[in-house]
């Protein structure tokens, strides 16, 4: 009689161990050189963002005001406004869109001239002192400035922390009287203490070293200015 000749149960078994340990082995250092090769992108992203910012503060003594989201207040429908263009939204001589003192949206990549997204495909967040984007003049300062937003003697509420206000240790602050800050919630969305700082709608927000440890997870990259370069 003819032998059938094959593979058992058991060495299929082996066969498919070998082969996903050998994978797991070269796929999991990908993904890591992958997410710090993104991570070096937006860095180079976020020098190009400064430079814009700056730049169009020297030009219109103010900075920009974010692009509306959608959900947004009526003024950010309101003629020339629509949400999610890139475009920077008014409404009188101050923002279309805020909350307190601080006014978030989208960066307004079109008006600034730079990538909107982030390497992961996320729109950046934008968040801005209204009393550093409004057209009204400066005139808190001795003297007074015409023709620009904000000067030297102006103060912003924006603080970036080491560690999110929930999460349980003791929280240092990293800089303070920040006017902009942008946001990007890397390749996880906002799921830790630390990460929820990041998206609450208040002037405090987190820097801290990347972080995979699931309750203080952190993989978010923010980026902002001091008023003294502005």
């Amino acid at each position: 009689m003819k032998k059938n000749i094959g593979f058992t149960l058991i060495e299929l078994a082996v066969v498919l161990l070998i082969v996903g340990l050998i994978l797991a082995g070269i796929l999991t250092p990908m993904a890591t050189r992958l997410e710090q090769e993104r991570r070096s992108t937006l860095s180079a992203q976020y020098e190009d963002i400064e430079d814009a910012l700056i730049g169009f503060a020297v030009v219109n003594g103010r900075l920009p005001c974010p692009d509306c989201t959608s959900g947004t207040p009526a003024a950010c429908t309101n003629a020339p406004n629509s949400p999610n263009d890139g475009i920077e939204d008014t409404s009188g001589t101050g923002c279309a869109v805020g909350a307190i003192a601080t006014i978030e949206g989208n960066l307004p990549w079109v008006t600034l001239g730079v990538l909107g997204t982030d390497p992961w495909g996320s729109i950046l967040t934008y968040h801005v002192e209204e009393a550093f984007a409004d057209t009204v003049d400066e005139d808190t300062c001795t003297p007074a400035t015409a023709n620009v937003s904000f000067s030297l003697c102006s103060t912003a509420s924006i603080t970036i922390q080491d560690t999110g206000s929930t999460c349980g240790t003791p929280v240092s602050n990293v800089a303070s009287n920040v006017p902009v800050v942008v946001v990007s919630q890397g390749n996880q969305l906002a799921t830790s203490c630390n990460e929820l700082e990041n998206t609450d709608g208040n002037n405090t927000f987190v820097e801290m070293d990347y972080n995979l440890t699931t309750a203080t997870y952190y993989d978010d990259m923010i980026f902002w200015i001091s008023p003294f370069l502005l």
